[in-house]
């Protein structure tokens, strides 16, 4: 009788796990896919998609955004939605260093965002020094969102890279695909 609260806590702890699925493991995971190459018109950055995405670029006559490319594929007949975007903008706190841009992005995310931050830091991606967050929402329709940031070669200047993804149909296939497109991220 002595051990029963220690159990009845470990059954309580074993209980509360994790209910998503880390970025490692969709790195991990191994999927093949067809993709094409795609870059920006202004030749600045570019990466892989799965075939047969539509994509647009665009160019923001903003201070703060300056261009960015989105991507995706929406299974109307499923009902769900997969989206790729990299967007290069100038820091909205003006921020110089990467973890600096990282640290007001995830505050900003803790303090306002309706989703879920459910594991989040520094990271490598492609050959690129970064930072990551990793979101999740909890509704009927939950989505996940995997955001990296990579300081761009300007002062100031820095890229987000997200995948995002509703949780039908195949997630993880369909996030791992997507950190793959990510993870093939290059600017010039």
């Amino acid at each position: 009788m002595k051990g029963l609260p220690l159990l009845l806590l470990l059954l309580l702890l074993g209980s509360c796990s994790k209910n998503y699925t880390p970025v490692r493991e969709y790195v991990a995971l191994p999927v093949k896919y067809p993709k094409e190459k795609i870059s920006h018109p202004s030749n600045d950055f570019s990466m892989t998609i799965p075939q047969n995405w539509f994509w647009k670029s665009e160019r923001y006559e903003s201070e703060k955004m300056m261009l960015g490319i989105t991507a995706a594929f929406s299974e109307t007949t499923r009902g769900y939605t997969q989206i790729i975007s990299v967007y290069k903008y100038r820091s909205l706190q003006k921020n110089a260093t990467l973890y600096k841009e990282y640290e007001s992005s995830r505050k900003y995310h803790e303090d306002k965002a309706t989703l879920e931050m459910v594991e989040s830091g520094k990271t490598k991606l492609n050959n690129y020094d970064a930072y990551f967050m990793h979101l999740q929402s909890t509704n009927e329709n939950p989505i996940e969102i995997i955001t990296f940031l990579v300081k761009g070669k300007e002062q100031g200047v820095f890229y987000s890279i997200t995948a995002n993804g509703q949780l039908k149909d195949e997630p993880k296939t369909n996030m791992a695909i997507m950190v793959k497109c990510l993870n093939s991220f290059e600017y010039n």
